[in-house]
């Protein structure tokens, strides 16, 4: 989830540099696939139990302290739309049919191996977490990662998530970018 995988939109607009990052990308996203696979991991399982929502929680604990912890356990599945790393610390935006939510991964929590996993997941992916609902410290709504699982590796690039699509050819010919990218436009559909 680099800088690399979601350059400017002015750097989006050369068509032919355009293409050979997309290439690129696929390229990569693809041998991560194939790692995945070799180690046992099925890249696309079958199912996932989630048994909630992110507006769901964010009704349910809207009203929690900076730093406290509900205590209650959730599971919550959707599109990694954003990363930050902080040593040991990772946090992930996480996108379903109803909004967004906050993911924390710690190594205390899931472990150094399981990090470097949670890591290692790219804009785009689909997972599924199991997790506390807290608040964080600046008083953000998130799950406390206790496991998670890759439902879906993602192949392909996400436009930069910041300004969505830019150019409006693209816009209507992959409406599937702009549904993903755009709450309004969501709505609207």
């Amino acid at each position: 989830m680099s800088s690399e995988e979601n350059p400017p939109v002015e750097a989006q607009e050369d068509g032919a540099g355009r293409a050979e990052f997309q290439q690129e990308v696929r390229a990569h996203r693809l041998e991560k696939l194939e790692k995945l696979r070799e180690r046992g991991i099925e890249p696309y399982p079958v199912r996932f139990d989630r048994d909630t929502t992110a507006a769901a929680i964010r009704a349910e604990f809207g009203d929690l302290a900076a730093g406290a912890d509900s205590g209650k356990v959730v599971h919550v599945a959707g599109r990694i739309l954003g990363s930050r790393r902080h040593g040991g610390l990772d946090f992930a935006d996480l996108q379903d049919e109803s909004g967004q939510i906050q993911l924390m991964a710690t190594r205390d929590a899931v472990g150094a191996d399981e990090l470097h996993e949670f890591s290692d997941l790219d804009l785009g992916d689909w997972v599924g977490v199991e997790g506390t609902v807290i608040a964080s410290d600046k008083g953000e709504l998130t799950v406390r990662v206790d496991r998670f699982e890759l439902l879906a590796k993602s192949l392909r690039a996400l436009p930069d998530v910041r300004h969505g699509v830019a150019d409006a050819e693209t816009r209507y010919r992959q409406r599937y970018l702009d549904l993903t990218l755009d709450e309004p436009s969501r709505r609207v559909f």
